[in-house]
């Protein structure tokens, strides 16, 4: 019985380890922060179910915004196994941190609902969503977000009506909110052509400011409304849902820093994810919240200059 992709994820940690760079460093860490954080979390009652359902929840964000499933459907063998065997793979070292504690049964029930999560399927379709959506949002400093909005609108949607919804409830939200988070991180996988980074202006760090300051703004506009809900609901969230909305920017500005440091014109984002879910996954273990922040600061010198090259400064 073979496993294809878990070959794959093999020979890609490898590649990461062996090539040296940022990723190969702070992996050991990265790793390290979250087994710590699984397992308190797990050994407390109440913790428990939001560890359990942050792994569900990340195996959930994975699986919809695969962009291999209809190929696996057609061409692999035991389609469902084999992703099924990715997703346990990847939480077995923290969930089975439960195994250690009074919790214990979170993880059998986290294998059971795992093996759900192969068959969720968005089918999208090719007709254009929201065609006024650029006279709403100037196409020169918010080209990702409409992109972004019209091919994942049936993922945000429900997310953020259940924020809504679930705004009184202490974690829920902050949880639904960072698988928002996720996917909006995903709007800067495409690079604009030269004509629209060059539109309104022609320096690379106003350009980079300006984006970041309207970005930002947005994303506060977005989820003030269910943070304020929570708040009012539980006062004793107020600091965590004030550090909440700064992680949550802070991941926004690293996932554009990361994006303009390769930025190549009317192409592709091909850089490694792996990182990108790292840090996504940092903003909300208390361990790790550092590290995006580094990682912004990081990039942000690799943007300049990369950026450079595309002005007439």
């Amino acid at each position: 019985m073979s496993y294809p992709l878990l070959k794959i994820r093999y020979y890609q940690l490898l590649r990461i380890l062996k090539d040296g760079g940022i990723g190969s460093i702070i992996l050991p860490i990265f790793i390290a922060g979250l087994l710590k954080a699984a397992y308190v979390g797990y050994g407390q009652q109440d913790h428990a179910i939001v560890v359990s359902g942050l792994l569900l929840l990340l195996c959930i964000s994975l699986q919809l915004s695969r962009k291999d499933v209809n190929f696996l459907h057609l061409h692999v063998s035991g389609w469902h196994r084999q992703m099924y065997s990715e997703y346990v793979l990847l939480t077995l070292p923290f969930a089975a941190t439960a195994l250690f504690t009074k919790q214990y049964y979170h993880f059998p029930l986290l294998l059971l609902l795992l093996f759900f999560v192969p068959r969720l399927q968005i089918k999208r379709t090719k007709v254009t969503l929201f065609p006024n959506l650029s006279k709403l949002l100037n196409p020169s400093d918010s080209i990702e977000w409409i992109a972004g909005i019209r091919a994942s609108v049936y993922t945000l949607l429900p997310i953020y009506t259940a924020a809504i919804i679930g705004a009184p409830i202490r974690i829920l939200p902050l949880v639904l909110l960072w698988l928002m988070t996720a996917t909006l991180i995903n709007f800067y996988n495409e690079f604009e052509d030269l004509q629209t980074l060059r539109t309104r202006h022609q320096n690379a760090a106003q350009f980079l400011h300006h984006k970041i300051l309207v970005h930002a703004k947005r994303l506060i506009l977005l989820y003030s409304p269910i943070l304020i809900i929570n708040a009012v609901f539980n006062p004793s969230f107020i600091d965590i849902n004030i550090l909440f909305m700064l992680a949550q920017v802070t991941l926004l500005i690293f996932a554009i820093h990361m994006k303009y440091s390769s930025y190549v014109p009317a192409t592709k984002n091909n850089t490694s994810n792996t990182i990108v879910s790292m840090m996504m996954i940092s903003g909300v273990v208390p361990y790790l919240l550092p590290l995006p922040l580094i990682f912004a600061i990081i990039y942000y010198k690799k943007a300049i200059q990369n950026l450079n090259q595309y002005f007439h400064d």
